[in-house]
């Protein structure tokens, strides 16, 4: 059975180029978060080879977070040794 897709090429493709993730992806194509739609517009987006290295990962996310927090260190003036766990997280040496 065929099942007709609410929304066009185009509206994915612009979607896909404002979002961060998936998720938002769907929100700006007017789907729910749920079932089978993140299947869906993956589906179209590998099927239409849509580019997605902008999107925000975990991974990504993490290291922001740490860079942001070493960016807001040294504009504080500290001087200590940054080590950065196996978890992701700063820890001051010093």
């Amino acid at each position: 059975m065929s099942h007709l897709l609410s929304w066009s090429k185009e509206h994915l493709i612009e979607a896909v180029k404002k979002s961060d993730n998936f998720r938002e992806v769907l929100k700006n194509i007017g789907l729910s978060d749920k079932g089978d739609n993140y299947k869906t517009i993956k589906k179209y987006i590998r099927l239409w080879d849509l580019d997605v290295s902008h999107f925000y990962t975990r991974q990504k996310k993490t290291c922001k977070k740490v860079y942001d927090s070493i960016i807001d260190k040294l504009k504080d003036g500290w001087r200590s040794v940054l080590l950065l766990t196996a978890t992701g997280r700063v820890a001051e040496s010093g």
